[in-house]
């Protein structure tokens, strides 16, 4: 970011605001794009929904069970 911001010149907040902006374009240029790959399924998100749902699983597990609130 520091160095975005030297190369336009505008500083760290718009080296930070363009390095968002590109992150942003990426992620829906990736989300978007396997919709125009002829034959290819959204089955291949599986994996990844796996992943997510056992990660959700595995945090609601210590918030509830290991690391109660103190009250």
């Amino acid at each position: 970011m520091v160095l975005l911001g030297e190369a336009l010149r505008s500083g760290i907040g718009g080296g930070a605001a363009l390095y968002t902006a590109l992150v942003q374009v990426g992620s829906t240029v990736g989300i978007l794009s396997p919709l125009v790959v002829p034959g290819y399924s959204p089955s291949a998100f599986l994996i990844a929904m796996a992943f997510c749902a056992v990660t959700g699983a595995l945090l609601l597990v210590d918030r509830v069970f290991i690391h109660r609130p103190v009250r």
